[in-house]
């Protein structure tokens, strides 16, 4: 299996990353049907933030732009009118909506894999810090506890 090693070296396989970011779409699409009767038709795009943010907290900016991409796709097929179609009723609201959905996304794909780079930046820098305070610890041992 192909696999992804990220700054830091934590390693994920592409595959897995791709492939939660498209269960997460279909997840939240299907959650959003499933809510359709609570809420009714105005908001589609509620379980899809959901989605993004999730796929952006674990995987960083690829998976979350692929899980927008599906979410729009299918929030446009399934949400807005006419339903099922991918005609737009109102194509300058619709359109804008998708648009403030897939920017805002890109901010939150961006702002996931700024956390996942800081992340692997830290981690090193404290296994180094810790490897020199056990160094540190070893010789101040072996230097105090020689007679003089």
């Amino acid at each position: 299996m192909l696999n992804l090693t990220r700054p830091g070296g934590q390693s994920k396989s592409i595959a897995a990353s791709y492939g939660f970011a498209v269960i997460a779409a279909l997840a939240g699409l299907l959650l959003r049907e499933a809510f359709s009767p609570l809420i009714g038709t105005s908001n589609p795009y509620h379980a899809a933030w959901a989605a993004v943010v999730l796929t952006a907290w674990l995987f960083g900016a690829g998976p979350t732009i692929l899980t927008a991409l599906i979410s729009t796709i299918g929030v446009w097929y399934l949400f807005l009118t006419p339903f099922h179609s991918f005609a737009l009723r109102n194509p300058i609201n619709q359109i804008s909506g998708m648009i403030g959905f897939l920017i805002l996304s890109g901010f939150i794909a961006l702002l996931g894999e700024m956390k996942l780079r800081s992340k692997a930046t830290r981690l090193p820098s404290a296994k180094g810090l810790k490897h020199r305070y056990e160094r540190v610890n070893r010789v101040s041992g072996r230097t105090l506890s020689k007679p003089r």
